[in-house]
């Protein structure tokens, strides 16, 4: 079970990024190094990262559709890219090591404020 300082770290943070992620898009850039601060294992935080993601675009484009505000041949594209484009690169991510996962954030963990 998590620890309550785990809970501390993730909850304000993803929080910050589903609101971020709604407005201009890009919360996975803040939710991805609160999850790995808080000690999920890389790939843990790789695979909770994309299903809040997945989950928050597919909430927000039914309530475009709803509201009308979507061209259908448009995102008819979009869909074709946005489910190709995870198979692409889910096999150089299986090949790699952790190690190479973390180096992208550590700039975020060296300027965050001690």
């Amino acid at each position: 079970m998590p620890a309550l300082w785990q809970y501390l770290i993730v909850c304000p943070f993803v929080f910050l990024a589903g609101l971020i992620d709604s407005v201009a898009g890009g919360g996975g850039l803040i939710s991805l190094p609160a999850y790995m601060a808080s000690g999920l294992p890389v790939h843990m935080a790789l695979g909770t990262n994309k299903f809040s993601s997945v989950f928050g675009t597919a909430l927000s484009s039914v309530r475009y559709y709803m509201h009308k505000k979507t061209d259908l041949r448009t995102a008819s594209v979009s869909i074709v890219f946005a489910l190709t484009g995870p198979r692409l690169v889910r096999e150089p991510c299986s090949l790699s090591t952790p190690y190479f996962y973390s180096m992208p954030c550590l700039p975020s963990f060296l300027s965050s404020p001690s």
